[in-house]
């Protein structure tokens, strides 16, 4: 599934390099750090107290590329906030949040869909977000020891001895963005939709 494409899509993950302080200080930071990163893209994702992700497909024109939209970043939540972030810029979120390990701390990573066979080899299986211990052992049975082994199965062997959401992992791992930048307002709608099919069946 590799192919010469650099972004396809393009997704930033950042990581805290160091936990907010206090939770008054630490709620007023973050909704700073969300400010800040708005004015890059409106596609943000607080995906817990540490951790972003941002949708940046299409921006490069405007900021004269994917890398440097992410180094701005990191440069302007330490100029301003005064804390430092691992970036990582990548094709999915999967992607995105190996590449934000490859620079820690302070540091930009970067995974392109061209050089993916080259990156996946460095990530131990239990490194990937989403396999979690029991799966990574169930996973060194079969012998796929990295995430350049899982990526490179086929797709009828993944779905004869995985599950859905593994294979979601599996088309990340391989360039294919299945989980998409989940904003305030997308997560607002949601509930909102949920709580609608509620008060219909109650």
């Amino acid at each position: 599934m590799f192919n010469n494409t650099l972004f396809p899509q393009a997704i930033v993950h950042i990581q805290a390099d160091s936990c907010f302080a206090r939770f008054e200080q630490a709620q007023a930071e973050r909704r700073r750090l969300l400010a800040i990163l708005r004015r890059f893209t409106n596609m943000v994702e607080e995906y817990n107290n540490d951790e972003r992700f941002l949708d940046i497909t299409g921006l490069e024109t405007i900021f004269n590329s994917y890398e440097d939209i992410a180094e701005k970043i990191r440069q302007t939540v330490k100029k301003e906030l005064g804390i430092t972030i691992s970036v990582g810029l990548a094709p999915t979120k999967v992607l995105a949040k190996l590449a934000s390990t490859t620079n820690q701390p302070n540091g930009v990573g970067i995974i392109t869909q061209k050089d993916l066979p080259e990156y996946l080899r460095d990530f131990l299986i239990d490194k990937i977000w989403g396999v979690g211990p029991n799966t990574a052992d169930y996973m060194r049975r079969l012998n796929i020891f990295s995430a350049y082994d899982f990526a490179i199965l086929p797709k009828k062997y993944i779905i004869k001895h995985f599950t859905k959401p593994h294979y979601d992992v599996w088309q990340e791992l391989n360039g294919v963005s299945v989980y998409t930048v989940i904003t305030e307002e997308k997560m607002h709608n949601r509930f909102e939709q949920k709580s609608n099919l509620i008060c219909q069946y109650a």
